[in-house]
């Protein structure tokens, strides 16, 4: 079983997490967890819709929507087909920071030479994610199952970042002519 779960600094109090929590003390600072949601997947990343909704990946594929004050968690449609083996499946998830309704995510890719690192965006329409496009496919694919890396990240100045692991491929990694490297 995989949990979500939320650390939260100072007084620890916030609509979103209950009052059933217990309070914990490390180096001087108080905080409280609680288990949002109970997933048999590895959830691999999140980010917030909303205040009190926190989207998130599981590497089998799916993405998903918890909302936090019914802890009730709802399956969007449109995910794309993941490579999911080994490391690999749904990656990183990330909301654009000016247009809550663009969904941001990385995933493994599967072809016939292997599986690679993809990002591709989404529109959020309700519980379901329409006009998908691919943006990026690193190169080149590999047959192996681990290290595709990902982390997404928005510099503040329209630029989007995301980052590729080495995928096994340890001699390219330092290799600019490669995307894993």
């Amino acid at each position: 079983m995989i949990y979500l779960w939320a650390v939260l600094l100072g007084t620890a109090s916030s609509s979103a997490i209950g009052d059933t929590a217990k309070v914990y003390e490390s180096g001087g600072e108080k905080f409280k967890y609680e288990i949002l949601t109970n997933q048999k997947d590895v959830i691999w990343g999140f980010d917030f819709l909303e205040r009190e909704r926190l989207l998130f990946s599981e590497r089998g594929g799916a993405l998903r929507v918890l909302d936090l004050k019914s802890k009730k968690v709802d399956t969007l449609e449109g995910s794309p087909q993941v490579g999911s083996k080994g490391q690999g499946g749904m990656l990183d998830v990330r909301v654009h920071p000016k247009e809550s309704s663009k969904v941001y995510f990385t995933y493994s890719e599967s072809s016939k030479q292997g599986l690679t690192t993809a990002l591709g965006v989404a529109t959020l329409e309700g519980n379901k994610l329409t006009k998908f496009s691919r943006l990026f496919s690193a190169k080149e694919p590999t047959k192996g199952g681990i290290h595709f890396g990902s982390r997404i990240e928005f510099d503040g100045q329209g630029h989007l970042w995301i980052s590729v692991g080495d995928r096994n491929e340890r001699d390219l990694a330092q290799n600019l002519m490669h995307h894993n490297g």
